[in-house]
């Protein structure tokens, strides 16, 4: 352990914006891996669900350290905690709890929600005349999604939820270069300029 608490133990991985750097590169390998491959994407989806239900102790951890824990309020502008603040910011990182624990002590004996599971279930695809594929399903007793739309809805939440903490900066609109005419109505954005 270095000398800010801080663990040496995860290689590149230090802060809150990294470990989200993680989940997205896990959510885009998941992305492209072969549909046929239920295995290896149920694989992927676990992972991802680790990491994002670990990313709440990383966040968690770096706004206790900076003390700006006390400063989370909801959207009316109470104050509010920090578990609640994640929950109501990321309405699936309970969801993705359960994968994460399931997947890394095989029983959940602790806050086990029984009306989530996960399953494999034939979707119809409608190309070279429409054939049927199965495809992993997230159920959370509401609700049925795709696991890896579940996903991408947890990279989405939690890279907005590190932008409105201040763990990693707003980002600029891009521009290209070159002196192609924009459509009518676009809004001109300008460079910064270097000072």
């Amino acid at each position: 352990m270095s000398e800010d608490g801080r663990t040496d133990k995860t290689f590149f991985i230090r802060t809150p914006a990294d470990l989200l750097e993680k989940l997205h590169w896990e959510a885009n390998a998941l992305w492209r891996a072969q549909p046929f491959d239920l295995q290896q994407r149920a694989y992927m989806v676990m992972n991802c669900a680790i990491t994002a239900w670990q990313m709440k102790d990383w966040v968690y951890n770096t706004l206790e350290a900076s003390g700006h824990l006390d400063n989370l309020v909801d959207c009316s502008g109470q104050h509010i905690d920090f578990d609640a603040y994640i929950k109501d910011a990321i309405p699936q990182i309970m969801v993705a709890r359960q994968i994460a624990t399931a997947s890394k002590h095989q029983i959940i004996k602790c806050h086990n929600d029984p009306t989530v599971w996960t399953t494999v279930r034939p979707v119809h695809i409608e190309l070279r005349g429409g054939y049927l594929r199965n495809e992993l399903f997230v159920v959370d007793g509401r609700e049925s999604m795709l696991a890896h739309e579940l996903v991408q809805q947890l990279y989405i939440q939690w890279k907005k939820v590190l932008h409105d903490l201040g763990l990693i900066p707003k980002e600029e609109p891009f521009v290209p270069d070159g002196d192609m005419q924009l459509p009518h109505g676009t809004p001109r954005l300008r460079r910064k300029r270097s000072q």
